[in-house]
């Protein structure tokens, strides 16, 4: 199954960085096809012979799906697709498993809050890409390199997105954010079979 999950995965990746360069080719469906086969990915491995070992992981996947088809397919509520990447990430956490309690003082400005969506968005941002800095570092030090890997990835990838939201007229960013995106999120797919002994 790995093995064709990432032959899959990279011819799609070639067909999406294609797309995002030559903006002719409606790239929407095959950017939430990747998506969606990571989360079938994981569903394959719940029905494989350490399954109880990944309920969480699944549950990960949904929700970057449903967080996805906000961003990607409707191009719209921002606002909760970011809040559910919040707690995509902090899931995260609990499964590499360090120290994951911590994750709730990235959400500590929240107390903060005046009711405008706009704080409210930098807040959720801030709290996302803390969390993928915590991601990085426990997946370093719990020794799940390809986690590791997987995240920095992602974390460049919402770099990205914040340039993005800065410079909206730069060309060049758009790719970057998917030449990072995909990647990030097969690898973490691959490290969740690698270490499905856990």
């Amino acid at each position: 199954m790995k093995k064709t999950f990432i032959a899959v995965q990279s011819i799609l990746y070639v067909i999406i960085i294609y797309s995002v360069v030559s903006p002719a080719v409606n790239d929407v469906t095959f950017k939430f096809v990747s998506i969606v086969l990571c989360a079938l990915y994981a569903l394959g491995l719940l029905f494989g012979p350490y399954g109880e070992n990944h309920a969480l992981f699944l549950l990960i996947r949904l929700l970057t799906v449903a967080a996805d088809y906000l961003l990607v397919v409707l191009d719209d509520f921002y606002l909760e697709a970011v809040a559910l990447f919040v707690c995509v990430e902090i899931l995260y956490g609990f499964l590499i498993g360090h120290n994951p309690a911590r994750r709730s003082v990235t959400l500590a400005p929240l107390v903060f809050f005046n009711g405008s969506s706009q704080q409210l968005m930098y807040v959720l941002a801030a709290a996302n890409i803390a969390n993928l800095t915590f991601n990085v570092l426990d997946s370093i030090h719990t020794r799940k390199y390809l986690w590791a890997i997987g995240f920095a990835l992602f974390w460049c990838c919402d770099f990205c997105v914040g340039l993005n939201n800065l410079m909206p007229t730069n060309s060049v960013i758009p790719l970057l954010i998917w030449i990072f995106y995909i990647p990030s999120q097969v690898i973490l797919c691959i490290g969740e079979s690698h270490y499905e002994e856990k």
